[in-house]
């Protein structure tokens, strides 16, 4: 089945778009945001339907959600549907109108599902690489490897996680698994309920035992807590002595200070601050007072000029213009000259011309721009149009000479007769070549085949004769072989199974028995059958009782069995009492024994299951082994056809794919010499025409000439006679086009003619304003313009120095004027000075004024900081005084010398406060709650010598309460825990709960355990079945596609075996040399995954139809060079299938069409890019 045509009706950003697909390779190209992915779910939709859940609705909603396409089978037949959002009826007609039947697409398909289409038919980079990835977590293995090329993803990590599942609950010598631990866990409750079933005859002794044990726990611990209080007082008193003695002393000091002032704590700091800003302020206060009067007698010495900074501008701007000055009257003489230079070479120019003209006048004869730059154009045009007559009148001869050696060589020409047969015949011949030069291989070839066919054949056990006896051997099929070896493992899987079960049953049997014999070994355990057989033989006895004492005759012998039942009494009466008591006996024990008449009655139970369960395990063991019988029987039956006794399954399989293998050889080598026969016959047949060929061509081979000289000969005269065909077609051609460039030479020569006479009447005009006649050459014109040029230069430049010279004598006089000005304002001493000393003189004077001002400005500020400073002095005076003035108040002294005595008891006094009241705080958490008053008499009322031998003692004796008390405890717990096993019926039936809750728990691990361990080796089963059938049809064709897209670095793949004797594939070298493949290159190994996919597809496609392959670009990590062997190869699967390859890269699509541009004609591929959204 391929897609003919994709239409992408509303999905996605598409709207009304339909992309014509080719039966071959597709590449869809287009860049991010063109809609590539919504295209690859477009084709998924199509054949499966939407998801429920769509992200292509962001343009159109899900009413509105198609797409649509055209199907062709392999048979031709033709499906055009569109494919609708819904949930029912989403299949429907070309015009959309009616439902189509889901059949028909499913048909086409060759009922491949969606799943199976995604992991088989569809690979992406991200899968590519996964794949890369599970070919190292393979290692190798060559049934993993081709399971998870036939689309299982992650296989190996499937396979651990099932092992991982089973090994978390069971493992046949651990500990921490689900199962093990459950198991243990039951095994301990099993001997606790034994444990727990036990007589109450000690419970007196041990309850008397826990009562006096508690008693003297009480006891102990009432002295205990007596002896560590004492001691904790005792140690609170030995820790704070020291510090008791420390606080009585600093008491004692603190009451000598009681009249001294107590003063802030700053007043120390606060005292020598204020003397010292005293001192800094008197002293400021003088010194500045000292600078003030000699800064306003420095500034009262500096005299300013006032008038003349006034006038600074002015005297700024003349200073300024002085040096243009000075250089103009400077450059006023060169320019002068300059001009006269100047005229002269004007009048020179004139005299160059030859023309009477005066300078005055010359000005007149000034010619404009466009004249001289047409007489130019003209100059520069002259040789152009002399040559270009001059070279046509020499292309016309020469056109004519090579006109009359064409036509005499044309003329003397041979000719041949034509050969259509010879080369038809040779045409054939070439086909045949490569045919003809590989018979001597093809020989060796086909004697290779028969010869390993033979030897095959020799090499195959159980059988004997000649290959076509073994060919027609008939054998049972491997599928057959798979039936029964698959029903032999579960028939013996059953029947150890069975084995398994019974020797369980018995084991637990035996250990029932041996409980029950326990049981009765330490007492006899009544039952109910006991009770009810005691009570039939009371009642017995008191109806024979009530019949004696109604006067009635009782029955001899039955009295007589009455007594011996009773096995106590000479008669009936004194029989009787016994009977009732025995009675009343088995129902007070069986009152009394509750828990042990329920175990037994349960153990009794359990045998009985197991004796049954027994029973039906031996007759299921008895059924099995007949199945196994019968089995062995149909297994010779289907090889007797063979005349064969069979091996087992798994060897007899082994048996028929050498079968297979050999006769598939035999097939090969008989195909091989069939067509090597034809070929041999076909090759002389084209001999025996080619020789007939060349008679007719008067050509006689030698006799027995090879084939391939015969066709060197055959080649030689087809040449000949088509290169004399060509040579003359080309001179007659060439004769043709000289004939007509000569007449377009000779037009061009009349037109070139023409235009020389053109521009010699524009000439002789353009040089009348020269007074040249019409006969002078470019040269001479050019000459003129030149001296015409020079003149003109000339006279300008008289003008513009005359305009310059003009300008400076100007300029001179104005700033005469100016100096003159100023001296008559601020400086009539210089006025008869020349004005460059003027103007000197005047802006040095400024530069003094400028200074002395900025002198009375600088002592200014300097005496307005120092009155600053002065009132800051002042105002630092009057506050440390006032500071001064209150801390003799604060202190209480009359004078500023009694201040710092005062001031040093305040801070003795606080510091002692401050000492008294940390020992204080130190002393508090010794007093326990008691004043520091009360906890000093407690102290004294010790002796504080033998307080420490007292607390040592106190603490041996604590040591000792201790432990008695400890034993005390120990012997509570160890009653007590005798006493609770007394419970009995009670705390076992808990046990026997958890015990049942346990073995539930266990039922569903061990069934989620079978199912995991059963799942692993279904996977493994399964993964090596797929090897056995598929492995040599896939490695084949893969090694070809593994060679092809490593480029030659491996030139096969084949099957090996590891250190633990597991076949695995290994890739071949160019050079021979093998390589596991998790030692290859990552790149290289999504290779081999990429071969392997397509050897898969290949095999699929021998017996299916063929189903699209959807690549989405795989080759982003792949070189140039093995990114073009990749495109081949999907070229060389489009010949089996469509292939639609998806890509955003434009160089991927490049590669594909230069790659498909030099493929075999064969090979079919189209380029899409950039298609429309809509159309």
């Amino acid at each position: 089945m391929r897609l003919e045509q994709l239409q992408l009706i509303a999905c996605g950003p598409f709207t009304e778009c339909k992309i014509a697909l080719h039966p071959g390779m597709n590449v869809l190209y287009g860049p991010n945001e063109a809609g590539k992915s919504s295209a690859l779910r477009a084709v998924r939709s199509l054949l499966f339907g939407f998801d429920h859940k769509t992200t292509d609705n962001f343009i159109h909603s899900y009413q509105q959600l198609r797409v649509g396409g055209v199907l062709v089978d392999s048979q031709g037949n033709r499906l055009e549907c569109v494919r609708r959002k819904g949930r029912t009826t989403t299949l429907r007609d070309s015009a959309d109108d009616k439902p189509v039947d889901e059949t028909l697409l499913q048909s086409m398909l060759g009922g491949v599902s969606e799943d199976f289409f995604l992991t088989v038919f569809g690979i992406d980079h991200a899968r590519l690489r996964e794949g890369g990835q599970d070919v190292v977590r393979g290692q190798g293995q060559i049934g993993e490897l081709l399971f998870a090329a036939g689309g299982v993803a992650h296989l190996r990590d499937k396979q651990l996680a099932l092992e991982e599942a089973a090994n978390s609950l069971y493992k046949p010598a651990g500990k921490n698994p689900r199962i093990n631990a459950s198991l243990s866990q039951v095994k301990r409750l099993n001997d606790e309920i034994r444990e727990l079933q036990r007589s109450p005859e000690e419970w007196a002794q041990f309850d008397a035992d826990l009562q006096q044990a508690t008693e003297l726990e009480r006891s102990l611990k009432s002295r205990l807590d007596e002896s560590e209080a004492k001691k904790a007082r005792l140690g609170r008193i030995y820790s704070a002595i020291g510090l008791l003695a420390s606080w009585k002393q600093k008491k004692s000091e603190l009451a000598a200070l009681a009249h001294v002032v107590s003063l802030s704590a700053d007043v120390a700091e606060r005292y020598q601050g204020a003397r010292e800003q005293e001192i800094l302020a008197v002293g400021a206060e003088k010194q500045t007072k000292e600078e003030i009067e000699l800064l306003q007698a420095r500034r009262d010495a500096v005299h300013v000029p006032v008038g003349l900074l006034d006038k600074a501008i002015e005297i700024d701007s003349l200073y300024r213009r002085l040096g243009s000055h000075e250089k103009a009257i400077a450059d006023r003489a060169v320019l002068e000259g300059q001009r006269r230079t100047a005229r002269d070479n004007a009048k020179r120019s004139i005299e160059k011309l030859g023309w009477d003209l005066k300078l005055d006048d010359a000005a007149q004869r000034r010619l404009p721009d466009d004249q001289k730059a047409r007489v130019r154009a003209l100059a520069h045009k002259h040789g152009e149009v002399s040559q270009r007559c001059s070279s046509q009148q020499q292309a016309v001869e020469s056109l004519r000479r090579r006109l009359e050696a064409c036509t005499i060589a044309y003329a003397g020409m041979p000719s041949l007769s034509s050969t259509p047969a010879l080369k038809e015949s040779l045409t054939a011949a070439v086909a045949f070549m490569e045919t003809y030069r590989r018979l001597d291989e093809r020989r060796r070839g086909v004697a290779q085949l028969q010869g390993a066919a033979n030897d095959a054949a020799a090499r195959l056990p159980l059988c004997d004769g000649s290959l076509d006896q073994i060919r027609l051997l008939k054998v049972p099929s491997i599928e057959t072989t798979d039936v029964f070896d698959e029903s032999l493992r579960e028939i013996q899987g059953t029947f150890n199974q069975l084995q398994k079960q019974r020797a369980s049953c018995q084991t637990n049997s035996q250990g029932v028995r041996q409980e029950l014999e326990a049981l009765e070994l330490a007492e006899s355990v009544p039952t109910e059958e006991d009770l009810q057989a005691a009570r039939a033989v009371r009642d017995r006895g008191i109806r024979m009782a009530v019949q004696a004492l109604n006067g009635q005759e009782i029955d001899p012998t039955a009295s007589a069995a009455f007594v011996n039942d009773v096995a106590e009494g000479d008669d009936v009466a004194s029989a009787l009492e016994p009977s009732v008591r025995h009675s009343d006996a088995l129902v007070d024990r069986l009152r009394r024994e509750s828990a042990r008449v329920a175990k037994k009655s349960a153990l009794l139970a359990q045998l009985h299951a197991l004796e049954g369960e027994a029973e039906t395990l031996d007759h299921e063991i008895m059924e099995a082994d007949a199945r196994q019988a019968r089995w062995q029987a149909e297994w010779n039956q289907s090889w007797r056809g063979a005349n064969i006794i069979p091996m087992t399954p798994s060897e007899m399989r082994v048996w028929l794919r050498n079968h297979t293998q050999l006769l598939t050889l035999a097939d090969e080598s008989a195909a091989a010499a069939a067509l090597l026969a034809a070929d041999e016959k076909s090759i002389d047949a084209m001999h025996s025409s080619l020789s007939a060929e060349l008679l007719a061509c008067d050509i006689q081979p030698p006799q027995g000439t090879p084939f391939d000289s015969l066709q060197a000969l055959a080649r030689a005269r087809v040449d000949e006679v088509e290169f004399l065909h060509q040579e003359r077609c080309r001179r007659e051609a060439e004769k043709t086009r000289l004939e007509a460039e000569v007449a377009d030479a000779i037009r061009d020569a009349e037109a070139a003619q023409a235009e020389l006479i053109a521009w010699k009447n524009e000439w002789s005009v353009a040089l009348v304003p020269l007074q040249l006649d019409a006969e002078a050459v470019p040269e001479q014109a050019e000459a003129v313009l030149a001296n015409l040029d020079e003149l003109f230069r000339n006279l300008d430049s008289t003008h513009g120095y005359k305009s310059r010279i003009f300008g400076i004598d100007k300029t001179a006089k104005e700033f005469a004027q100016a100096a003159e000005e100023l001296c008559a304002a601020i400086a009539p001493d210089l006025s008869a000075a020349p004005v460059e000393h003027v103007a000197a003189t005047l802006n040095a004077r400024l530069a003094s004024a400028k200074e002395s001002l900025q002198q009375s400005k600088s002592l200014e500020e300097q005496l307005l900081a120092e009155r600053r400073k002065l009132s800051e002095a002042e105002s630092d005076l009057r506050a440390s005084r006032a500071v001064l003035q209150t801390l003799l108040q604060e202190a209480a002294c009359e004078s500023l010398a009694d201040l710092p005595a005062a001031i040093a008891n305040a801070a003795a006094k606080a510091r002692l406060q401050a000492s008294l009241q940390d020992i204080e705080s130190q002393l508090l958490p010794f007093c326990a709650g008691k004043t520091l008053d009360e906890f000093n008499a407690d102290a004294e009322s010790e002796d504080a010598d033998r307080l420490e031998s007292a607390i040592d003692d106190l603490e041996t004796e604590i040591a000792s309460l201790r432990e008695q008390r400890d034993e005390a405890i120990k012997s509570i717990v160890n009653f007590t825990g005798k006493l609770q096993q007394f419970a009995g019926a009670a705390a076992a039936a808990e046990k026997a709960d958890e015990r049942q809750f346990l073995l539930r728990q266990l039922e569903d691990d061990v069934r989620e355990y079978a199912i995991a361990s059963v799942a692993g080796r279904l996977l493994r089963l399964a993964v090596e079945r797929y090897r056995e059938k598929s492995q040599g049809p896939v490695l084949a064709v893969a090694s070809t596609y593994f060679a092809k897209l490593t480029c030659g670095a491996f030139k096969a793949l084949r099957s090996d075996y590891d250190d633990a004797g597991q076949e695995v594939l290994i890739g071949v070298r160019e050079n021979g040399m093998a390589l596991a493949v998790e030692a290859m290159s990552e790149g290289t190994r999504d290779q081999l995954y990429l071969a392997l996919r397509l050897g898969t597809l290949e095999h699929w496609f021998e017996r299916h139809e063929p189903i699209p392959f959807v690549v989405d670009d795989v080759l982003l990590t792949f070189d140039d060079k093995r990114a073009s062997a990749a495109v081949e190869a999907l070229l060389e699967l489009s010949k089996r299938t469509q292939v639609l390859l998806f890509t955003h890269h434009s160089h991927v699509a490049k590669l594909a069409s230069d790659v498909a541009a030099s493929a075999a004609e064969d090979t079919q591929c189209k380029i899409l890019s950039g298609w429309n959204r809509s159309t």
